[in-house]
């Protein structure tokens, strides 16, 4: 079959390195999402899995808790002058998503060695919220537009609430 295992006698693809318990990596073309539950995998996929013939792959092995890991060094998509852990770079709007695939929050977090941990994110009721994690939101903007400080149920374009008072303000 011309494939090569590192451990294993039976390789399914063109290089496997698997341990005695079948866990281990696998490279070669990927056609479709793996079955193994114990390894992951590394190689160029053809049309049929993602779209795009020679697409380099990445997939953990299959389970809740698999990652992929970059323990050091920073990741560049779209540019060989990475200059952050995380450097976008393209011609046109550029983008970074992050989504949910269930009714939950999609999160972005910011923190300093010596901040709190702030957050923004969209929410299932499809606010937008900015705020510090496990304090509460600073600022709301509700799917009307209306803006609220303080408060995450702003009634007016600007509403304002002093969370300490209980005093709120409207500005129309």
């Amino acid at each position: 079959s011309g494939n090569v295992g590192i451990g294993d006698t039976s390789p399914a693809t063109k290089l496997e390195i698997t341990d005695a318990n079948g866990v281990g990596l696998r490279f070669g073309d990927i056609a479709s999402t793996p079955s193994s539950q114990t390894a992951g995998y590394i190689g160029m996929s053809t049309s049929a899995y993602s779209g795009n013939n020679g697409d380099l792959v990445l997939i953990p092995r299959t389970s809740s808790t698999s990652n992929i890991l970059l323990m050091e060094g920073n990741v560049g998509i779209g540019t060989t002058s990475v200059d952050q852990h995380l450097h976008v770079e393209g011609s046109g709007t550029q983008a970074i998503k992050v989504e949910t695939t269930s009714d939950d929050y999609a999160i972005m977090q910011y923190k300093t060695s010596t901040s709190s941990l702030w957050q923004s994110f969209a929410s299932p009721s499809n606010d937008y919220r900015i705020g510090i994690n496990g304090v509460g939101d600073a600022l709301t903007i509700d799917s009307s537009f209306n803006v609220g400080i303080g408060t995450t149920d702003p009634q007016a374009p600007l509403h304002a609430r002093n969370g300490s008072s209980g005093v709120s303000s409207y500005t129309a």
